[in-house]
């Protein structure tokens, strides 16, 4: 069973996304980064680290080997983060979670408030109405910008699309 004490969570958590880059960018003093985005990156929409360790406490169960056993708790796991997920982006909860990690859109910004507004409801592109998300999204491109002028390096950024069963 795997045990991470708090502190270490919260490590796991700061150094994702830019953070990363900016551990461990100059160890490699690389002359290209390549950021991949894909179209949910501005809301919480991945496996978190609870999920993680349950499954492994999951695999340490005699009777996880059973296959009816996997499969209820396939779907214990799939209800468990879908929740999670519907509960990390409220907007309100997703705001206070990175509450110092979201770069201001300024009122004189009436262009991108305008662009905003056009895309569609539905999910995910409903996300881009949101001030708060993509203040997020600008946070992150501005610390992997200042990071390009201190280690000298070109970004190349990937837009992957929104994939949906349909």
């Amino acid at each position: 069973m795997l045990c991470y004490s708090e502190a270490f969570k919260q490590e796991v958590v700061r150094r994702l996304e830019a953070g990363l880059l900016e551990a461990i960018g100059p160890k490699y003093r690389s002359d290209i980064v390549v950021v991949g985005f894909c179209l949910n990156d501005v809301g919480t929409d991945s496996i978190n680290q609870e999920y993680i360790e349950r499954l492994y406490r999951y695999e340490a169960n005699a009777l996880f080997h059973f296959r009816l056993t996997q499969f209820v708790a396939s779907r214990v796991e799939r209800i468990r983060m879908v929740n999670w997920m519907k509960e990390k982006n409220k907007i309100g909860v997703f705001e206070k979670e990175y509450r110092t990690r979201i770069s201001p859109i300024g009122p004189g910004e009436t262009r991108l408030q305008e662009l905003m507004q056009t895309v569609s409801d539905e999910y995910p592109s409903g996300w881009y109405k949101s001030k708060v998300r993509i203040g997020r999204l600008r946070y992150a491109f501005e610390r992997v910008a200042a990071l390009q002028a201190n280690l000298e390096f070109r970004v190349v950024v990937v837009i992957f699309p929104w994939l949906t069963d349909s």
